[in-house]
């Protein structure tokens, strides 16, 4: 995915954010060479700061919804404590294998649970209060996950969304999918259960913390 921001604004912005761990790093590098479509991997910068947000709010459970090679996830596992859990979904079988190889390598590892299934499966499943999740899956389904995940999320609790942006067309609306995601994020921002705040690093990302 082509950012909406400069190269070199990006280049300087990643330069002086927290890097990766090593095996973050490898997952990356092994992602690009050996996986179609490795844009589908999150930024950097995104995977800082969801780390960040676990530490600030002291998560514990956490939503993964869309895994892709697992990157996400790993940096996530990596910020939660012993006794954090982070549930995912992926319905690419080479895509899960590969993300489990990278987990297996992790003294994090053990905190990833992946399910071969849809995101809205995965949220229906879910019993217990979320305190945190990543959406990065089918962007035409955004506005269902979003509302499914805010039922699921503790009061306080952090909802991250990724590809809000989405090159620009979320504010040209040029295409289907740019308008879908210009219409979720005005509800968003009208939303009197929560409160956010859109930033531009990486492809757009939501931040948005459930009120009541």
């Amino acid at each position: 995915m082509q950012n909406i921001t400069d190269q070199t604004l990006k280049f300087y912005v990643e330069s002086n954010t927290q890097t990766d761990s090593d095996l973050c790093e490898e997952l990356r590098s092994k992602t690009f060479n050996s996986m179609e479509f490795p844009e589908k991997i999150s930024g950097r910068c995104t995977a800082q700061l969801l780390k960040l947000l676990i530490n600030i709010s002291q998560a514990r459970f956490v939503a993964d919804i869309g895994m892709f090679t697992g990157y996400s996830a790993l940096s996530m596992a990596e910020a939660l404590p012993t006794n954090g859990r982070v549930i995912t979904c992926e319905i690419n079988p080479k895509a899960i294998k590969f993300a489990k190889q990278i987990f297996a390598k992790s003294s994090h590892g053990y905190k990833i649970s992946i399910q071969q299934i849809r995101a809205i499966q995965l949220l229906e499943q879910v019993s217990t209060p979320l305190d945190l999740a990543y959406i990065d899956a089918d962007k035409k389904l955004y506005p269902v996950y979003y509302q499914k995940v805010l039922e699921k999320l503790k009061p306080g609790g952090i909802i991250v969304i990724d590809n809000m942006l989405w090159s620009g067309d979320a504010i040209k609306q040029e295409t289907d999918r740019g308008k879908i995601l210009a219409q979720l994020n005005s509800l968003i921002t009208k939303d009197k259960r929560v409160e956010n705040l859109l930033l531009a690093i990486d492809d757009g990302v939501q931040v948005i913390r459930k009120i009541t």
